[in-house]
């Protein structure tokens, strides 16, 4: 009952404050589970699964929170190509015994300050609050955590936190999100700035501050049933620099939607549909996330299973409408070829079509129609490592509106999928 009092209250407010919010012009590929094979098998015991996972420069090394505690998973080599993940659960500065579960952390991008959200009743300024811990090099640990104070900390709950430097910090106080600065002579935070943003579920920004990628509830909708399937979603806003602030809330086109399980296994429930705590690279081009997207039901417990995991997902057309190509580093290397769906799809003008590869590979990204005649061949050639992004469009060659093959070959593999096209 207190869950249906609390989803009406949200119900009632986003009718009070819903806009129109647009779709984000910026196109991101369909995410993927991250490193599932290797790294859900020893994390997902965790109750509720994988959640605010952050990385400071390589995705070889990062920190989340799930279940009861803050962990780091770090990828270490197992032979000469193979490798795994190890799992530690970080010591008793950021895990105090018999605490409640931590909110969420973040990691500094030098790696050398840790923050997280912690109960702080007994410890702090009541309900949640922002802590930080900084990296003992001698001792190859963190150290004592200390709360950020009563300028940044309050009565309420302050749940997350980006560090911009090692002086200077956003994070959301309530259903606020606050710009602080470090003074030079007090050692204390000053607030310089302030945007109403509702409840935040994670945020980063890119490095030049242009951009700033959160997740929230779907304050837009009207009914319980949409609300339902659309319980958080991942945004966008872009720097106003003419104004000096943050623009309009954009949804990011990858955002998922719950479903409603049959009626004998979770009667009038709704499963899935979460999608929160991006985590964007420095350029703007990779984004972390957790999701309840793809949640399964488990026929010999008897339960859905829609536990948090972890997806990465890969900027394929900026907001000026260019096609992006993201180049991985050795530690960032995807593990296989992957092809992903055409954005947008049905299309009726342009189509982008993007694949991953793990090295350097010679390939041939071919359009074909449903009789396998070739249309075109878009690319040939060798391409580095990393996501590439290139344009389809149909009009140059006169066809008619219906299902197309779009397929890329490898000198090891060949992948095929179906486009569909709206003349």
């Amino acid at each position: 009952m207190k869950r249906l009092v609390v989803l009406w209250q949200l119900i009632i407010c986003s009718s009070l404050f819903a806009q129109d919010w647009q779709t984000a012009p910026e196109v991101w590929s369909k995410p993927i589970p991250f490193d599932s094979i290797a790294f859900y098998d020893k994390s997902l015991t965790l109750s509720n699964g994988v959640y605010a996972a952050t990385y400071a420069n390589s995705l070889d090394t990062f920190y989340y929170c799930g279940g009861p505690d803050v962990y780091r998973a770090v990828k270490v080599k197992k032979g000469l190509t193979d490798y795994e993940w190890r799992i530690d659960t970080l010591n008793k500065y950021i895990n105090p015994p018999n605490y409640p579960y931590p909110k969420s952390c973040t990691i500094s991008k030098d790696s050398k300050r840790l923050y997280f959200s912690g109960w702080s009743v007994n410890s702090g300024f009541g309900g949640w609050d922002l802590w930080m811990s900084d990296w003992n090099e001698t001792k190859k640990d963190w150290g004592i955590a200390n709360n950020l104070g009563p300028i940044v900390n309050s009565g309420g709950a302050e749940l997350d936190l980006f560090e911009l430097s090692k002086d200077s910090i956003y994070a959301n106080r309530n259903s606020d999100l606050c710009l602080y600065v470090k003074d030079k002579q007090t050692e204390k935070w000053r607030r310089v700035d302030i945007t109403w943003f509702y409840d935040l579920i994670g945020f980063s920004l890119t490095k030049n501050r242009k951009k700033l990628y959160f997740s929230s509830w779907n304050i837009g909708a009207t009914t319980y049933n949409e609300f339902s399937k659309h319980w958080t979603d991942l945004f966008v806003c872009y720097w106003d620099e003419a104004k000096k602030q943050w623009g309009i809330w954009n949804y990011l086109n990858i955002n998922s939607v719950g479903v409603m399980p049959d009626s004998i296994n979770l009667p009038g429930s709704v499963v899935g549909g979460k999608d929160e705590h991006p985590w964007i690279s420095d350029d703007g081009k990779v984004m972390l996330f957790t999701s309840t997207r793809n949640a399964t039901y488990d026929t010999t417990r008897k339960y859905w299973d829609s536990r948090n995991k972890l997806y990465i997902t890969y900027l394929l057309k900026d907001e000026k409408g260019n096609t992006v190509d993201v180049v991985l580093d050795d530690e960032n290397n995807p593990v296989d070829i992957h092809l992903f769906p055409n954005y947008p799809n049905p299309f009726n003008g342009t189509t982008i079509i993007s694949f991953q590869l793990p090295k350097r590979e010679k390939i041939f990204l071919k359009v074909y129609d449903l009789l396998g005649k070739e249309i075109t061949t878009l690319i040939q050639g060798e391409k580095d490592k990393g996501v590439h992004s290139f344009s389809f469009n149909p009009s140059s060659f006169s066809l008619s509106s219906g299902i197309y093959i779009f397929s890329l070959k490898t000198t090891s593999k060949q992948i095929s999928k179906q486009m569909i096209y709206l003349k």
